[in-house]
């Protein structure tokens, strides 16, 4: 397990201060052991907090540095300084921003001119490696810096990018619960409302006319037939395994809508001018057109309805109007909220309004989605 930062610090400047007071009373006598020990103590206090307050253990180190000068005549020497000296280089250029770190390594450069200056430094014995010890920890710890913050924002893009794919991932089941809810919807409705109207009639028949009312009861066992069909259509799209492609309706199947919707007693005028769609396209326009009949069975207690498919400028419209009791679409159900989703799926819209004494709906599905 990872040691925790603070308890790193502490331990180092634990180190520093401990093993430069050993070094200054094995090394020293008299006065200097004093001063030994106190530049050591006073030299690791700060590096416990160098993340902190990175600037800090190059202040006092700087403070140190001349303090030892005017107090000996020397330049301090001992290995606590040359290790506090590197530490504090480094953390003001790894943890600190770039003012402070610029900051930093003016101060720890400028200290051996400070000791030629006070007089503890000959200037003919100066050399580059005296500058070396402040710059290149210094280096060191601004490139490390760099890489921790590049890879912090690798990480933060990864984070993002995750939890797009999760937000994309939730929005494709939501579209795919909404496709599947639409397509079940349209079966079981149009069919239902077509077995409702077909048993309707048989038993109205039945006393009068059995040979009808066979009839009728056989168009109820074809719809029902029909319809476990395409649920099992529906339903077998949703195997990750299946890969059978299953036929979808289209354009070549509203003659068979057409006639179920005659059957039941509803007159219908058919015009399809458009001979070519793509099979998601064909397959919107089935459906819309599947929906649109249902409705006018259930609700709209019309007996005459007409549909018509076109292709204009704006894409292709699908228009379907009865002379029943009228529905401006207020009154919002499943139904009318599929058919305006799988416009919408394209870039398209519904229009719902009552004209004269029945319902005009318009849906209009552009050639390409925006």
């Amino acid at each position: 397990m990872a040691l925790r930062p603070q308890v790193v610090d502490r331990s180092l400047a634990a180190v520093i201060g401990v093993g430069g007071s050993i070094e200054a009373v094995a090394g020293s006598h008299g006065s200097r052991v004093w001063l030994g020990i106190a530049a050591s103590t006073i030299l690791a206090v700060p590096l416990a907090w160098r993340r902190v307050a990175p600037l800090l253990p190059v202040l006092v180190l700087a403070g140190v540095f001349v303090a030892v000068i005017e107090a000996s005549g020397e330049i301090p020497t001992s290995a606590a300084m040359f290790v506090a000296w590197l530490t504090a280089s480094y953390s003001v250029a790894a943890f600190g921003d770039l003012r402070l770190a610029l900051a930093g390594l003016a101060v720890s450069t400028v200290l051996p001119v400070v000791a030629v200056l006070m007089g503890a430094l000959d200037e003919d014995d100066l050399r580059p490696g005296d500058f070396a010890i402040a710059v290149v920890p210094w280096a060191a710890g601004r490139a490390i810096r760099s890489h921790r913050a590049q890879s912090d924002r690798l990480a933060e893009a990864t984070r993002t990018l995750e939890a797009e794919r999760e937000d994309h991932a939730r929005t494709a089941v939501a579209l795919e619960r909404a496709r599947v809810a639409r397509d079940v919807h349209d079966v079981v409705a149009h069919t239902v409302s077509a077995i409702a109207v077909q048993a309707d009639a048989a038993a109205a028949a039945l006393p009068v006319d059995p040979e009808a009312a066979s009839q009728r009861l056989e168009r109820i066992q074809a719809a029902a037939a029909a319809a476990v069909d395409d649920l099992r259509t529906v339903v077998g799209g949703l195997r990750q395994n299946d890969t059978v492609a299953r036929p979808q309706p289209g354009l070549q199947d509203l003659d068979a809508l057409v006639d179920a919707a005659r059957e039941s007693g509803l007159e219908v005028d058919v015009t399809v001018t458009v001979d070519r769609l793509s099979d998601g396209r064909a397959l919107a326009v089935y459906r819309i057109v599947q929906e649109a009949l249902t409705n006018v069975r259930r609700h709209a207690n019309a007996t005459h309805a007409w549909i018509e498919v076109s292709r204009s400028g704006h894409g292709v419209h699908v228009q379907v109007c009865d002379d029943g009791v009228g529905c401006d679409g207020s009154r919002v159900g499943h139904g009318l909220t599929g058919i305006r989703e799988r416009a919408e799926a394209y870039g398209g819209r519904l229009e719902v309004e009552a004209v004269g004494g029945g319902t005009r709906l318009v849906a209009v599905l552009p050639e390409r989605a925006p």
